[in-house]
């Protein structure tokens, strides 16, 4: 997916919901949303969840904490992505923000590569899961990278 000032604007104006949602909202632990993931040999997970979408675009993003420190999982999508294909991020994007603010990208514009496949979605009921994989490299130096495996999402999402 390519960077464009509208995808900017999205993921902004995803941010402030999550930012709302999360200082309004309270833990739940039935919650059915979550997104997980290995970062080397670290595996997180995470409840605390927001997504929204809108005509063209969909985003997720995810807090893992572990051992004290959050983490942030973003993953963008187009809405025309299908289910059940596989999608080398043409059609998709995920990040991964560590405790220390360094960000991972596997997007090919960053060096990276990687899969993610929508696996259910239910526009009426406004829910989506599916995986995602790849090795995704620093945004900032491009020199660094971390394989991600196992990846898992599965969240509701809001409209607008």
């Amino acid at each position: 997916m390519k960077t464009s000032n509208r995808l900017i604007c999205f993921v902004l104006l995803i941010t402030s919901l999550i930012l709302f949602n999360t200082g309004c909202s309270k833990e739940s632990s039935n919650n059915p949303n979550s997104i997980s993931l290995t970062v080397g040999s670290k595996t997180l997970q995470s409840t605390r969840i927001s997504g929204a979408s809108s005509n063209t675009e969909l985003a997720l993003d995810g807090y893992p904490v572990s051992q004290g420190d959050t983490s942030l999982v973003h993953i963008a999508m187009l809405t025309s992505i299908k289910t059940g294909q596989p999608d080398s991020f043409q059609l998709s994007g995920v990040w991964y923000s560590m405790p220390n603010g360094v960000t991972y990208s596997g997007e090919a514009i960053h060096g990276g590569h990687g899969i993610l496949t929508v696996t259910s979605r239910d526009s009426t009921a406004r829910r989506i899961s599916g995986t995602f994989s790849g090795v995704f490299y620093n945004t900032t130096t491009g020199n660094d990278s971390v394989t991600i495996i196992n990846g898992r999402f599965s969240s509701g999402y809001t409209t607008f």
